[in-house]
């Protein structure tokens, strides 16, 4: 939502607005489709670094897109956005596999889709709230991306030598 209103207020050069929030939206596709591309190749990746360095490197495109405003890093979000989105889906759901006991697991997996809905409602208020100011708004969803992949590092749970089990 903030990138639509963004570019609304904020089009760059001659770009129709339209046009760039398109190729924004496309480049989130192909982001998308590569990150499922990879997440199926790299089976052997720790899904919680999955997502902490997913978390950076979106915070690394926003604050890039912050201080260059323009079409590439513009273009950039949305290529890493999908990308670590669907990452961090696959991490999300190989957890789940992994951790949680197998008379739970449909319940655990129905739970994190609906926090995971609940989180693109709230996000797409948050981008409505943000303001379209290029440098500021962005710099605050910088702001945002780099303290929860900070909090999610910090809190991550300790796997020293425990298999999934707890035995």
């Amino acid at each position: 939502m903030f990138m639509a209103f963004l570019l609304r207020d904020n089009p760059i050069g001659d770009w129709k607005p339209e046009v760039l929030l398109g190729l924004v939206i496309g480049a989130a596709g192909l982001g998308n489709t590569l990150g499922i591309t990879l997440g199926s190749l790299l089976k052997r990746i720790d899904p919680a670094m999955t997502v902490v360095l997913a978390l950076v490197a979106d915070a690394v495109v926003v604050l890039v897109a912050a201080l260059f405003y323009g079409l590439v890093p513009l273009i950039a979000i949305g290529l890493t956005a999908g990308l670590a989105q669907s990452l961090a889906k696959l991490s999300l759901d190989s957890t789940i596999q992994r951790d949680v006991p197998e008379r739970i697991r449909a319940s655990a997996f129905a739970r994190s889709d609906t926090t995971l809905q609940l989180a693109w409602v709230i996000g797409g208020f948050v981008g409505i709230a943000m303001p379209l100011m290029p440098r500021l708004g962005l710099g605050i969803a910088c702001g945002v991306l780099a303290a929860w992949a900070i909090f999610v590092f910090v809190s991550r749970p300790s796997r020293m030598g425990k298999s999934p089990g707890g035995a």
